[in-house]
């Protein structure tokens, strides 16, 4: 009797452990990662040692759900941080191929350093205006 009791535990133990393991799983079966769209808003900004400006509406796909509860209330930091990263593009930069790229990845890596988590995964610039 004791023996079953044990055994079933155990049973039980693997597999909570396993629906757990496979609840954090941050891909589907096809590979694709489950997101989330935050939609940050427009941002218009000087840029570096110019009288250009720089206009742009952004988006960010994020992994985890309850991240977007706490956007809610800190949406100032993301935007601050992301303010301050577009603060930073010269005229030559603008002028760089892949330009975009490379500023979509900073910014989700200085997002996650900055919230200090690693949800923000990409992020997506629906207008992208410089003049």
């Amino acid at each position: 009797m004791c023996r079953t009791i044990r055994i079933t535990s155990l049973l039980c133990l693997c597999l909570l452990c396993a629906m757990a393991f496979a609840s954090c799983q941050k891909e589907d079966k096809s590979g694709k990662v489950e997101t989330y769209v935050y939609d940050v808003g427009d941002f218009t900004t000087n840029i570096k040692d110019s009288k250009k400006m720089l206009n742009c509406l952004i988006k960010i796909d994020i992994t985890d759900k309850n991240m977007l509860k706490v956007l809610e209330g800190k949406d100032y930091v993301a935007k601050d941080t992301i303010v301050r990263r577009l603060r930073e593009i010269t005229e030559e930069e603008l002028a760089q191929p892949g330009l975009e790229t490379a500023l979509a990845e900073s910014i989700v890596q200085e997002l996650n350093e900055v919230m200090q988590v690693d949800s923000f995964y990409k992020v997506y610039f629906t207008r992208f205006v410089y003049q």
